[in-house]
């Protein structure tokens, strides 16, 4: 049994029972939990895929090509729905983003202790593991990303929902608890695959802690007792597995360094210890706001050690503890297996320093914390006191209050510190909110549709990254291919004209007026021919005019095959267009309105003039 400090019981009255006492305490964690997170997550903003699939939500609404189709691979309607109410909320409205998230870390943490006391009892020792999954730094990352939170916290939620309603399922044999316990699994598959994890720890616990003998008699007799639990969860995963097999791609790599020794090292000896027993108390900021685990050498050592301390002091003290930390390990070597398969793949074994891959582990390692030091209810093989502890000194209520207060002190820290780089000035925070001020004081803004800025959308993101599909969820902002007078967006996201990089200039006509590379007009000259510089290859993107008009019209261009009619402002102005074609010189011609002087022709990449 775990003891629980006698200060933290001291604080309630002395006539509640033990049960009352339980329930109170855990009731103050989850305040005190989600008050912390609730600071946390409405300083927070939105970051890369949250803009995609916003976009998304936006373009299509709420139908079932939305619903149903993939995002990196992964099949989640459920995360497609929660974005399509958030999109609905109005554009980019983080408090909206932000209270999604608030209320599933409510559920799951909720459903977490309604998990631990269904198995364990309503008792005081309950509270440590249910402590553990609450204040962890290792749900924290995913839970500040949007598109990660709403993926990963209704895994954890299935997770509770689907062991709860088994567990009941193994003690009574009534088929309505398996109901239950499939009714979870089929709710995380509609999030995100790695809720298929959640299956294997069904029968895990059936045959390891509710029947005994061999594993041959353990496994047939389960097999045989709880036969149609089976075949309801088989449905389950039949009916998933089968659609995701021939409607989704595989995000399993099949190409490239797989890395997997250097992820189960960095993982399980450093980002798990660490993350487990509330650290890492520093980060790598180095993609801030997101950040990778950098925990201190000495503070390292020591979570692997302390780690060491727990396993062994379950051993010491009780009989069959070891199956609980074979089910933590399988299931932290298929995270490390996945991570390797799939974005590992990519980042390496950097990839491991990230607590997010690990967010689903959570309430693994709080069963497995449990199954280890309580007692399971209902179950013949669950762990137990031994007769005679195999250690002299058994650790006192006051060893136990120092520990626990050190590792919630050390995860109050790591979170603080992780989350004021999402409370910071991040560039994609910078960028949006600077266009929705220019929005709220200019009523519109019509940008050239060249790519926001790396620093807010990853260039893999495209064509995410274009304003058209970037801004869909702010239609006061026009994203144009062509147009007179084009703005763009500094790196801050400040509307300023844009223009180009002039890699290639028109040179005069010969017969064009001074200070003009072409000349026309509707009374005189008709056509003009501008040669450039050099030749224009297809890929050039942008093409840049600049004009003087005595009136309002139109006139012809022609190049590289392309002819078309551009609109002419009196004045002074400029004329953007992206450009698809190689070409060598362009003709203007057929104009309609007054004299006409194009000045300038430039052809380049786009940006920003100040």
């Amino acid at each position: 049994m775990i003891p629980v400090p006698q200060a933290l019981t001291s604080l309630l009255p002395g006539d509640l029972e033990r049960r009352q006492k339980a329930r109170a305490l855990a009731a103050s964690f989850v305040v005190v939990q989600l008050a912390l997170r609730a600071w946390a997550v409405f300083g927070g903003y939105f970051l890369l895929d949250d803009f995609k699939m916003l976009s998304q939500a936006t373009e299509r609404g709420f139908t079932r090509s939305l619903l149903l189709e993939p995002y990196d691979e992964k099949l989640m309607p459920g995360g497609r729905a929660i974005t399509w109410l958030v999109s609905e909320a109005g554009p980019f409205n983080w408090a909206a983003a932000a209270w999604t998230l608030l209320v599933l870390q409510a559920v799951a943490s909720i459903l977490c202790w309604v998990m631990l006391s269904t198995l364990f009892g309503e008792r005081l020792a309950t509270l440590v593991p249910f402590a553990v999954f609450l204040f962890t730094p290792m749900t924290l990352t995913a839970f500040m990303w949007w598109a990660a939170g709403i993926n990963l916290l209704p895994v954890q939620i299935a997770f509770f929902v689907a062991v709860t309603g088994h567990v009941a399922y193994l003690r009574s044999g009534a088929l309505r608890h398996a109901l239950v316990a499939a009714a979870g699994l089929a709710g995380g598959l509609l999030f995100y695959d790695k809720a298929l994890l959640i299956a294997p720890v069904l029968p895990f616990l059936a045959v390891a802690y509710f029947r005994r003998g061999g594993i041959v008699s353990r496994t047939v007799g389960a097999l045989r007792q709880w036969w149609k639990g089976w075949a309801l969860y088989s449905l389950v995963l039949a009916a998933y597995l089968g659609y995701r097999l021939a409607f989704v791609d595989s995000p399993v790599a099949t190409t490239g360094d797989l890395r997997l020794p250097e992820i189960l090292q960095t993982l399980l000896l450093k980002t798990f210890p660490v993350g487990v027993l509330g650290g890492p108390w520093s980060w790598n900021p180095a993609a801030a706001p997101t950040a990778g685990v950098d925990p201190p050498l000495v503070l390292w050592v020591a979570s692997i050690l302390l780690l060491a301390v727990i396993v062994a002091t379950a051993f010491l003290l009780r009989v069959r503890t070891g199956r609980a930390w074979v089910l933590l390990g399988g299931y932290l070597l298929c995270e490390s297996v996945l991570l390797a398969l799939g974005r590992g793949s990519a980042a390496g074994e950097m990839a491991a320093h990230e607590f997010r891959y690990l967010a689903d582990a959570a309430p693994v390692t709080v069963l497995a914390l449990a199954l280890a030091f309580l007692r399971l209810r209902g179950a013949p093989d669950s762990s137990a006191p031994r007769n005679e502890p195999l250690i002299l000194v058994v650790p006192s209520r006051t060893v136990v209050a120092v520990v626990s207060g050190l590792l919630v002190v050390g995860s109050v820290v790591s979170t603080v510190r992780y989350v004021n780089l999402w409370h910071a000035d991040f560039p994609a925070r910078v960028y949006v909110t600077n266009v929705q001020r220019a929005v709220a004081s200019e009523g519109r803004l019509t940008i050239a549709d060249e790519n926001v800025p790396a620093s807010t959308m990853w260039p893999l993101l495209y064509p995410a990254t274009l304003p058209s599909h970037f801004f869909a969820p702010l239609p006061q902002v026009t994203a144009a291919e062509e147009g007179t007078n084009l703005q763009t967006l500094t790196e801050a996201g400040i509307p300023v004209p844009a223009g180009v990089t002039p890699n290639i200039v028109g040179e005069p006509d010969p017969a064009a007026d001074q200070g003009c590379i072409a000349s026309l007009s509707e009374d005189g000259r008709q056509r003009a021919v501008v040669p450039t510089s050099g030749p224009v290859p297809s890929y050039a993107p942008w093409i840049y005019l600049q004009y003087r008009a005595a009136a309002s019209g139109t006139v012809v261009l022609e190049y590289g095959g392309n002819r078309q009619e551009i609109p002419v402002d009196a004045g002074t102005n400029t004329y953007m267009l992206r450009n698809d074609t190689s070409f060598r010189n362009m003709v203007f011609e057929e104009p309609r309105g007054g004299d006409l002087c194009v000045t300038s022709l430039q052809i380049g990449n786009l940006v920003a003039v100040q």
